[in-house]
């Protein structure tokens, strides 16, 4: 991932103008409530959610659940402690902030060469961690921020894929991006919205799409003499068979070369074990005339199916067995209460064929004055500035595209 410079702690005089005079007008309120433990980590989180699911239809990160949240800190050593903060008015949760203390060398790159960071402790705001339900809200979470930042108690503050439309993303982006502070990673996230708030089906392809989806699955289907399975691995029993049959196929793949995809290594154990210990593991084998031929795997959280990687044998590219299955799966899930199907992070042309919303989010690195903070926030300026240049120059020339084919072809390749 590209990294994010700030150089910018304060927010602008009419921002903080603003914030003074809601200070002092709602001095009740302003005040959050913090936890630093699991226990009470936990409950300010229930808190929160229940209120959610009685607010909004919108997805959900299983990520910002509370029973993957704590679990999953709790198994990484690089993590202190939990840090969350949620903001009341008259009884009723208004916001929430749900980060993570972390000491750790930061990860970046130059393409596919690796920059040493300093370590620093950070405050690691997650994906979903920061919402709030109004303005008022938002402008007390950046005064947070800002003031923790401020404190020394901590090197950085990164803040991950905040959506740029919400309220305190509007906040944040105004503060702190711009001249003399960071530029932030924007990412197109998308999702499928598979059945409304009442649970009735939600039809978001085109009439055309529906026959060219329908089409490629009888293909596929014919070319196996429908001879096809597909088995379901959701316990903790299924972890590890899942792991080493999604493994061999990563492994096949220009993905794998990557380091994406399922790896039969600690952080998926982890991360499998957890979902499937919670009863929200959904972990899928495409088996097509005894050869699994593709895997799917994701996690469901209360109204969403989180997509958390995919990949399939390249011999069958032709006959797209990954878009099979995760149709088979869109089908599945209305019958477990999903109301959306969540893609993750970035751009493929399948989400676009297939999705029905697409949320612009940025990712922060914040930095405040320590030493191992100053020397970071330089070399996050070189990375940043090197990993521009190159995009930009493959993107005039029109060998972006072109080079990242040419690039996993070449991986898949050496793979088999």
């Amino acid at each position: 991932m590209e990294s994010d410079v700030s150089t910018e702690l304060e927010p602008s005089s009419s921002t903080a103008a603003i914030s003074k005079e809601h200070r002092r007008s709602t001095a009740a309120t302003t005040t959050p409530r913090i936890a630093v433990t699991p226990e009470g980590a936990r409950d300010l989180m229930q808190l929160w959610e229940q209120s959610e699911d009685r607010r909004t239809h919108a997805p959900r990160p299983a990520n910002a659940s509370h029973d993957f949240f704590l679990p999953y800190i709790a198994a990484n050593d690089c993590y202190l402690s939990p840090h969350v903060a949620l903001w009341e008015s008259a009884g009723e949760p208004t916001g929430i902030l749900i980060a993570r203390m972390a000491i750790a060398r930061p990860k970046r790159t130059i393409g596919p060469l690796s920059v040493p960071m300093p370590q620093l402790k950070t405050l690691e705001v997650i994906h979903g961690g920061l919402e709030a339900n109004d303005e008022m809200t938002a402008l007390l979470q950046l005064d947070y921020i800002r003031d923790f930042l401020a404190s020394g108690d901590v090197d950085a503050v990164s803040i991950h894929h905040l959506p740029c439309e919400s309220e305190t993303g509007k906040l944040i982006s105004a503060t702190f991006s711009g001249p003399g502070g960071c530029t932030p990673v924007i990412t197109d996230h998308w999702f499928t919205e598979l059945t409304d708030a009442s649970g009735k089906p939600v039809v978001t392809n085109t009439a055309k799409n529906l026959r060219n989806f329908r089409r490629q699955d009888r293909k596929f289907e014919a070319v196996f003499e429908g001879k096809l399975q597909i088995r379901e691995m959701n316990t903790e029993k299924d972890v590890i068979p899942f792991i080493v049959a999604a493994t061999a196929i990563s492994q096949h793949t220009y993905q794998g070369s990557l380091g994406i995809g399922v790896r039969n290594d600690k952080r998926w154990h982890t991360n499998l074990n957890i979902l499937a210990a919670n009863g929200q593991l959904r972990g899928y084998l495409l088996q097509a005339d005894d050869v699994i031929v593709a895997y799917a795997v994701g996690g469901t959280c209360r109204n969403t199916f989180n997509y958390l990687a995919t990949s399939f044998l390249p011999e069958y590219r032709e006959l797209a067995p990954g878009a099979y299955l995760m149709r088979r799966i869109m089908e599945r899930m209305p019958d477990e209460g999903v109301c959306w199907f969540d893609f993750g992070f970035g751009n493929a042309t399948y989400k676009e064929r297939t999705g029905s919303l697409c949320r612009k989010e940025a990712t922060y690195y914040l930095y405040g004055k320590s030493r191992a903070a100053w020397i970071a926030r330089r070399l996050d300026g070189v990375v940043q500035g090197a990993n521009r240049g190159l995009r930009k120059i493959l993107t005039s020339t029109n060998m972006l595209d072109r080079a990242r084919r040419l690039w996993r072809r070449a991986l898949e390749r050496v793979k088999q």
